[in-house]
């Protein structure tokens, strides 16, 4: 299947539209082949064909900014690894289980993240635990 003018396609649209949005276009002009400028359905301007990120590239954009914001959120975090670290003994770990309870200060080896220690308790069978990389929700007491 070739594209021509008047095809509908997908593009990445300006920032007025939404920085990075995927949006329906009209295919305006072409080089060949090749796309070369292609008008918004949405915003109605006329700019460079901007392909869409392959699935594996929107994945990957995807887990880098999950990352920043897990690093942003140890940096700000009031509870620190290294401080309640030494308030416990960290060779007393258990290992982590989905099954087990969890509690105030006790220290876990979770398989993924390493040692961490139980700083805070929530509802729901749900606790915060402080791992060197930041903190991390995990899940207790579940049959």
């Amino acid at each position: 299947m070739s594209i021509k003018v008047g095809d509908d396609i997908d593009s990445k649209c300006l920032p007025s539209c939404g920085p990075g949005l995927v949006l329906a276009h009209t295919v305006v002009a072409m080089d060949g082949d090749k796309i070369v400028k292609v008008k918004c359905n949405t915003c109605t301007k006329t700019h460079t064909y901007r392909s869409p990120d392959s699935a594996s590239e929107a994945t990957a954009a995807k887990r880098k900014s999950a990352r920043k914001k897990r690093e942003e959120a140890a940096a700000a975090s009031t509870v620190d690894f290294e401080s309640l670290a030494k308030v416990v003994d960290l060779n007393q770990a258990q290992q982590y289980s989905i099954r087990a309870p969890l509690d105030m200060h006790q220290v876990v080896e979770h398989p993924k993240f390493g040692t961490g220690i139980v700083f805070s308790l929530k509802t729901d069978n749900k606790a915060e635990v402080i791992f060197r990389d930041g903190p991390r929700l995990l899940v207790h007491s579940r049959a």
